[in-house]
């Protein structure tokens, strides 16, 4: 006697069988979308605290070229007075204090060799986040042009003019030499325009901090 098949409970248990494989990847992936999800929001966090540090960092440097640009301006009125020759001396050595920014990368480095940044569902976030960091390479860049026209110009020659042991004063002629203008000239031509690209670059982490600062 041939048994008689019960389609419908088949049918049933076919239906269970697959409302749970479904309902195991659902689990499984809101599981990863919440790990996803936590990972981003530990960058984000990171990034700000980082972006928090570069701004406090910049606003120091920010401060030091201000005050550099007003030692040189004063220093060529002295100069041109050809007088002074101890305080001309003196603004000379503490331009020797020359401070480029330095920028942290270490969070963000993180967040794109893990691959993690890909999680990042705002687009507008990611793209702020990028823009960003592309800008921390950009007053890098300005750094090392400040350097090497400091190097080239001003430090070359008073390395070789100046007492650099006793801090004694020269004669005014060693101070009015072409080559001592010019070399204080390209160093404050690029000390200005550093500042106007590190007061525009502090201006974006304050916006990225007020934008994104809330959210770590």
């Amino acid at each position: 006697m041939q048994t008689k098949i019960n389609w419908k409970n088949h049918f049933v248990g076919f239906v269970l069988v697959v409302a749970s494989i479904l309902l195991a990847f659902q689990l499984e992936r809101w599981g990863e979308s919440k790990q996803e999800k936590e990972l981003v929001e530990l960058h984000l966090k990171e990034i700000i605290e980082e972006t928090k540090f570069n701004e406090q960092q910049l606003e120091v440097v920010i401060e030091k070229m201000e005050s550099d640009v007003l030692k040189i301006d004063t220093l060529f009125q002295l100069i041109d007075k050809g007088e002074d020759l101890v305080n001309i001396n003196r603004l000379v050595f503490q331009l020797l204090d020359v401070r480029p920014p330095y920028v942290k990368k270490n969070a963000y480095n993180s967040f794109t060799t893990s691959g993690d940044i890909r999680f990042v569902e705002d687009f507008e976030q990611k793209s702020e986040i990028i823009s960003l960091y592309e800008y921390h390479d950009q007053i890098e860049a300005f750094g090392e042009l400040l350097l090497d026209s400091y190097e080239e110009g001003f430090w070359s020659y008073i390395r070789e003019e100046l007492d650099l042991r006793n801090a004694r004063p020269q004669p005014i002629e060693v101070y009015t030499e072409r080559s001592f203008i010019n070399g204080v000239s390209s160093y404050r031509y690029f000390l200005y325009r550093c500042l106007a690209t590190y007061r525009t670059h502090e201006q974006r982490m304050e916006d990225f901090l007020e934008t994104f600062g809330t959210e770590a």
